[in-house]
């Protein structure tokens, strides 16, 4: 049961965003026209290398399993995850004492410090940043405004090895104020480890992760245009 909002949501409405691959890179289309990069494409840009290692590593056939496996269970998870924050039934994706292990945990955070859901799935873009993408979750955590994205692993993660996760959150602060002038500072990832065996919490501040943020963003911008 959650418990009563502290902070009313705010009169926002937001329009939904078709997808577009160009160059294989998924692209979001804003009303005006602008074609808009993906944030989790941009920043996945920086990660091929280690992936191409890790996958030279284990084989191309483990590596195409396991991947397969994180895709499909992550859709799982984020799928329940909305359809239980709707108030709906969302069993359907959790049958598995696997899959019920790996929400519950993440059930049992949400009903102890959400207080109030104000909007999943939604596409935010920022023309100035000119990237896009969709947030798992807008809402009241722990009192506080704060956008609120869900992950999953295989294994514990340190801070250290998520910084794109903070980047990744942050970014969709900063179009959502672009977009409504309604400040968000706080953010916070959640991440179900190894099938459900615990939750880690990740709580950081927009402010502390903007200039990492803009530093990617530039980075990606200097190596892919011509």
């Amino acid at each position: 049961m959650l418990a009563e909002p502290v902070i009313s949501k705010p009169d926002f409405n937001f329009l939904d965003l078709k997808t577009k691959s160009i160059d294989g890179k998924r692209h979001y289309l804003t009303p005006s026209g602008e074609k808009l990069i993906s944030i989790t494409t941009l920043l996945s840009h920086f990660k091929k290398k280690s992936i191409a290692e890790w996958r030279k590593k284990v084989g191309d056939a483990e590596a195409d399993r396991i991947t397969r496996e994180a895709s499909t269970g992550g859709t799982k998870f984020h799928s329940a995850a909305e359809l239980y924050l709707d108030g709906k039934d969302h069993t359907q994706f959790v049958q598995t004492e696997e899959e019920k292990s790996q929400f519950d945990c993440l059930k049992t955070h949400l009903d102890n410090y959400l207080d109030a859901t104000w909007w999943q799935e939604i596409p935010l873009y920022s023309k100035r940043l000119g990237v896009a993408g969709r947030v798992d979750l807008i809402g009241v955590h722990k009192g506080k405004p704060t956008i609120i994205d869900f992950k999953t692993s295989r294994k514990w993660k340190k801070k250290d090895w998520i910084h794109d996760y903070f980047m990744q959150a942050t970014f969709y602060a900063m179009a959502f104020y672009e977009m409504t002038g309604y400040p968000i500072k706080d953010l916070c990832i959640l991440i179900s480890v190894n099938k459900g065996e615990d939750l880690q919490v990740f709580e950081e501040r927009v402010g502390d992760w903007m200039k990492p943020l803009k530093y990617k963003i530039d980075e990606y911008k200097s190596l892919t245009e011509d």
